[in-house]
């Protein structure tokens, strides 16, 4: 009975290695399209719009203005939560946190609504970030 399940168990072992070595063949991008599921960049990216959501609407006990400075004057275009963008001579700094989300938060489109984390988290799953990645597929 023990030789029967360990022949069953390497066959089954078998069978999903089998199918896992079929897909190394293909390439990040691909394998990602199958999955369908966006790439390590844009799922870091909507994890910062999201900590970005948090700091400006107090949803997390932090002192906003020692990470994000909002504007304070009115604009025109876009929504009214854009967030100033501090310049640093350094290049270590472009990889913090408050770097890299400010253009895309500011970017946000004029209609998007700010009333609730789920209803932001709603939107931003049905937009395209494509064009704010660094790594083209």
């Amino acid at each position: 009975m023990k030789l029967v399940n360990l022949a069953l168990c390497l066959n089954y072992g078998s069978a999903i290695a089998g199918c896992y070595k079929s897909r190394i063949n293909y390439a990040y991008g691909e394998r990602l399209h199958r999955l369908g599921i966006p790439t390590l960049e844009l799922r870091c990216l909507r994890s910062d719009l999201i900590w970005c959501y948090k700091l400006i609407f107090s949803c997390i006990n932090v002192t906003t203005s020692e990470f994000l400075m909002r504007r304070s004057t009115s604009t025109s275009r876009g929504h009214p939560y854009k967030v100033y963008k501090q310049h640093s001579s350094c290049t270590a700094q472009s990889s913090f946190f408050t770097e890299r989300v400010v253009n895309v938060w500011n970017s946000l489109p004029a209609d998007t609504d700010f009333s609730s984390l789920s209803c932001f988290i709603r939107q931003i799953n049905r937009m395209d970030f494509t064009g704010f990645r660094s790594i083209s597929f």
